[in-house]
């Protein structure tokens, strides 16, 4: 009858507490710390606060979701291009490095071509903002920081949508929604890094290494801690 009782307590837990098919709710803040000496030039401009992930679905299709705190162009809702000293600067995608393929999410299409704003592309690779910027001289920034995905031959893998709105003073707050893909998904599934940029310029950047548990870890952790607990109550009311 004990072992009829954990078995159901195993059961229930499952149902209650773990959802291996959804990404934890997660904050990854600017690793280099908020103002001087992370940001390159105006912090109103190009402060990289945080960003957040909301959800991410594992099932196929799944969406996902984004929170992107900037100091973009002094609280720029639309997120339109800037100049500074002559070179103009466009906001960074929002990228993954999955473990075999590239992959970015374009927060504006000014400059990308025929990218979509707001959709998951799949690409070739990685610009540098030298790349972009076309190294301007006489600008200060970090060249050799990925900033945007390759907009050639991307190929768009989930539809989705931008939305912003002002948090406080020049703190923009960008809502990244987006549908996601098999290949996607299984990309990413043993851990990705993401990435992002403030700017084209890259004068703040954000990197993390995120891992993501395999459902199998989920359920052994799941299905150890109760039977711990049920089975050590047991051996303490057996009969010495």
């Amino acid at each position: 009858m004990k072992h009829l009782v954990c078995a159901s307590v195993l059961f229930l837990a499952s149902l209650l507490f773990v959802n291996p098919s959804h990404a934890i709710p997660t904050l990854f803040t600017d690793t280099y710390g908020i103002g001087a000496p992370d940001v390159i030039g105006n912090i109103n401009q190009f402060d990289l606060r945080s960003v957040e992930l909301v959800t991410l679905d594992y099932g196929t299709p799944g969406q996902a979701e984004f929170n992107i705190r900037m100091n973009y162009n002094n609280g720029d809702l639309t997120l339109s291009p800037f100049t500074v000293a002559g070179v103009t600067l466009r906001p960074g995608d929002l990228l993954f490095r999955g473990t075999s393929s590239y992959w970015g999410v374009a927060l504006n299409s000014n400059g990308h071509g025929a990218v979509t704003a707001g959709s998951l592309y799949q690409a070739t690779g990685f610009l540098t903002a030298q790349t972009v910027l076309g190294n301007p001289p006489g600008v200060t920034y970090r060249p050799s920081e990925a900033v945007w995905f390759n907009p050639t031959g991307a190929v768009e893998h989930g539809t989705g949508s931008i939305s912003t709105s002002l948090v406080a003073g020049p703190e923009v707050n960008v809502n990244v929604k987006f549908l996601t893909s098999a290949a996607f998904l299984s990309d990413i599934s043993g851990g990705y890094q993401l990435l992002m940029a403030s700017a084209t310029c890259g004068n703040d950047i954000l990197r993390a290494a995120v891992n993501v548990p395999e459902p199998s870890s989920w359920l052994l952790l799941l299905f150890a801690l109760p039977a711990a607990v049920c089975f050590h109550r047991m051996a303490l009311e057996r009969p010495r």
